[in-house]
């Protein structure tokens, strides 16, 4: 997930606010919670994040594009995120991202 956010950050034009600090906000939480340094509310932080960039609100589809995949992890993985925070372990993320483990440490 962070590894997909982290390239629509990567690929934004920089020209919408929401888009331009929005998408690098949500690697950053991301990477936290890879981290096992998650915080509580971070989840409902990603959620309005979701919100800010989801259609309607940015200049074009780049960042409600961005969005979609995240939106869907929380909604259908929403107990492995909130496990990630409480237990500072994303080991049930990566398993079901189909990452593995021995992936992690190369470098995208």
């Amino acid at each position: 997930m962070r590894n997909l956010e982290t390239f629509f950050a990567r690929e934004s034009c920089g020209w919408c606010t929401p888009c331009r600090d929005g998408l690098p906000w949500s690697v950053k939480i991301l990477q936290a919670l890879e981290k096992g340094e998650g915080q509580p509310g971070d989840i409902e932080t990603l959620e309005q994040l979701c919100r800010f960039l989801g259609p309607g609100k940015t200049f074009c589809a780049h960042a409600p594009g961005a969005v979609e995949p995240l939106q869907s992890a929380i909604k259908y993985f929403r107990d492995e995120f909130e496990a990630g925070i409480s237990q500072k372990n994303l080991r049930n993320i990566v398993q079901i991202a189909g990452i593995q483990p021995n992936l992690l440490k190369q470098r995208w």
